[in-house]
């Protein structure tokens, strides 16, 4: 049994045709994807990975060749894989090879004309006007073998039988050959891309995405690997540098060097001649480019190095100013720009970011642009404080940077902007100039642990509080029924404390004196949730025309609440049906007109009355 890696992105892997305004067929290439998440296939026979390919081709994804040696979690690959790690099975990889079907470029080589496979023809079949074949063959060996041995065997395929060697051209870049049998595909870290084509509206493929795969059973399960390893990379690699110069010679071009050189770790082709460069494609990691005319986008260089252009082609690296000296013009002079660029926006973030004093506090001084108002105060990682209060003017801005004895923010107040985000832990953020009002307490920063054993075990006095306020006397009662009720309020508080977000339904505690009602919020969740954010309010509060406590407050205790007695109980109710549900509200503090702000409102109402809210049998707001 052995191992399938398949990758899956933010969109599929796998291109796309549409039409254009004239109705011209446009092709889009495999998205330049940086962040992968590997899924893996157990496979025993070819079969199965027939069932595993089609699975996830199906699903939009792609096939690494190799072993992944960690699983991917929306993250780049690199150093995912190892180039040496054994192989049990061979990808084929035709473009625009020389054969009219599948069948006969298997009977051409007598390594692999007995050999059961699967075909999986290429996302472009049923659209292309060229008559070589495209597609992916599948076939196991019978041993496993070091996948960088597989190379060799495939020049040999390619060189040593008369049809394939017919179908041999130049490159687009003209230093290399393109290979009617890619010689890629045996590489550990060479995505094979499996998915059908996306078509856009009025786009028809003249093959159904059921017809791309074929299982053809052949009389030998597998392909001899001994046959693989009897063959020299040199003397095959001269025979192709020899047919490079033959189809340069060809082509009016001067012959290619034989020799190399080695730019640190990258071997890189010397006097490759000039190329035109006839499509760019920026992306934030990498340039594609097309040379000579080309459409594969299969050259590329780095953001960070575009001293190089690489390929995914297995040819030679190329120096940028050796084959287009206009383009590595272009590229050095744009560096230089953004180099100069990004130095003077680190002078200046460095200038306007504050600084610490001696206690560790750092110093904030501040436009806010949401409101449009100035604030000074500090910020304390190591305390996790924040103290923040509104400045009248930015002189008073100044006099509080200077009383600190901080660095003057110069002739331009700083942009921040704050906001109330419960769902972050981040406070200050000064790499977007952002600071979040909401300070999580040292219960909701520390890293969770389950508790072990039974339940209230870990923490048996607020176990026993939770039930008395919940169930009532019947703490240690084995009921259903109150396992249940305690268990969703549990989950209720869980979503409350973990997520910090509202739950759209309130809890009505009704008991005498003495269960525990307010101690669940004065001594449990205030703690856990900061009591600046779990508020104990008066019944009388639901009356009064200010609710300045709104935008910051997470879990609200309303005490002795009694609406049906209210002169005003029509108008409190349906208020409270819109502030359990509602996410946004009117916000007013005293002298200070009404605005629309977020509410993260969760409520629990307490009451020595056993129906303190007329509830209907529908109202799916109150447990």
């Amino acid at each position: 049994m052995f191992n399938l890696y398949f990758l899956s992105a933010y969109t599929k892997l796998t291109k796309s045709f549409s039409l254009s305004t004239n109705n011209q067929l446009i092709k889009s290439p495999y998205p330049n994807v940086r962040d992968f998440t590997s899924h893996v296939e157990q496979c025993t026979t070819l079969k199965d990975v027939y069932d595993a390919v089609k699975k996830h081709s199906q699903l939009g994804h792609c096939m690494i060749k190799g072993k992944l040696n960690f699983d991917l979690n929306n993250e780049p690959r690199k150093g995912a894989t190892t180039g040496t790690d054994l192989t049990n099975f061979l990808v084929l990889d035709l473009d625009d090879a020389p054969w009219e079907t599948h069948e006969a470029f298997m009977a051409s080589f007598p390594e692999l004309k007995e050999v059961s496979y699967f075909v999986q023809h290429s996302s472009s079949y049923g659209f292309s006007s060229k008559k070589g074949l495209s597609c992916h063959i599948f076939v196991m060996l019978d041993d496993y073998v070091n996948a960088t041995l597989i190379k060799p065997w495939l020049m040999h395929l390619n060189l040593d039988f008369p049809v394939a060697r017919a179908g041999i051209t130049l490159s687009n870049a003209t230093t290399s050959l393109h290979w009617p049998i890619d010689l890629t595909t045996c590489q550990n870290d060479k995505l094979i891309f499996i998915a059908p084509p996306v078509l856009g509206k009025g786009v028809v493929s003249r093959v159904k995405d059921s017809d791309r795969m074929a299982y053809i059973v052949r009389k030998q399960p597998a392909v001899n690997s001994y046959e693989l390893m009897k063959h020299r990379t040199e003397k095959l690699k001269s025979e192709a540098v020899k047919i490079i110069n033959d189809l340069r010679e060809a082509a009016a071009l001067p012959a290619m060097s034989k020799t190399t050189k080695w730019v640190g770790t990258d071997e890189v082709q010397v006097k490759p001649g000039i190329m035109d460069i006839t499509g760019i494609r920026v992306g934030n990691e990498y340039t594609h480019l097309n040379l000579n005319g080309g459409d594969s986008w299969g050259y590329y260089h780095t953001a960070d190095n575009f001293e190089l252009i690489r390929n995914f082609k297995g040819e030679l690296n190329l120096e940028t100013k050796e084959i287009n000296p206009a383009y590595y013009k272009e590229c050095l002079e744009k560096h230089k720009a953004d180099e100069a660029r990004k130095a003077q926006e680190e002078q200046e973030e460095k200038e306007e970011l504050p600084i610490a004093n001696e206690d560790g506090d750092i110093l904030l001084a501040f436009r806010d642009l949401p409101t449009d108002k100035y604030f000074n105060g500090t910020w304390n990682e190591e305390a996790h404080e924040l103290i923040i209060h509104k400045a009248g003017d930015v002189q008073k801005l100044r006099d509080f940077i200077a009383h600190h004895g901080g660095r003057d923010f110069g002739e331009h107040v700083p942009i921040w902007k704050m906001h109330f985000t419960p769902t972050s832990n981040v406070v200050y953020d000064p790499e977007n100039k952002t600071l979040n009002t909401f300070v999580p307490s040292k219960y909701l920063r520390a890293e969770y642990k389950a508790p072990k054993g039974k339940l209230g075990a870990t923490w048996p006095t607020i176990y026993k509080v939770m039930r008395s306020a919940i169930c009532g006397p019947v703490i240690d009662v084995a009921d259903p029924e109150v396992e249940a009720l305690f268990e969703h309020f549990l989950n209720w508080v869980a979503v409350v404390c973990q997520y910090r977000v509202k739950t759209n339904a309130a809890w009505i505690l009704s008991g005498i004196e003495g269960t525990g009602k307010s101690m669940i919020v004065d001594h449990v969740l205030a703690r856990i949730l900061g009591r600046k954010y779990a508020l104990t309010k008066p019944a009388a509060s639901l009356e009064d025309n200010f609710n300045a406590w709104i935008p910051t407050a997470l879990l609200v205790l309303i005490e002795e609440i009694d609406i049906k007695s209210s002169a005003k109980s029509r108008n409190i109710i349906d208020n409270l049906k819109y502030l359990i549900t509602n996410s946004t509200g009117d916000v007013r503090a005293m002298h200070v007109d009404a605005a629309q702000t977020k509410n993260h409102l969760n409520f629990i109402f307490t009451s020595n009355r056993i129906d303190p809210i007329e509830l209907t049998d529908t109202d799916r707001r109150y447990n």
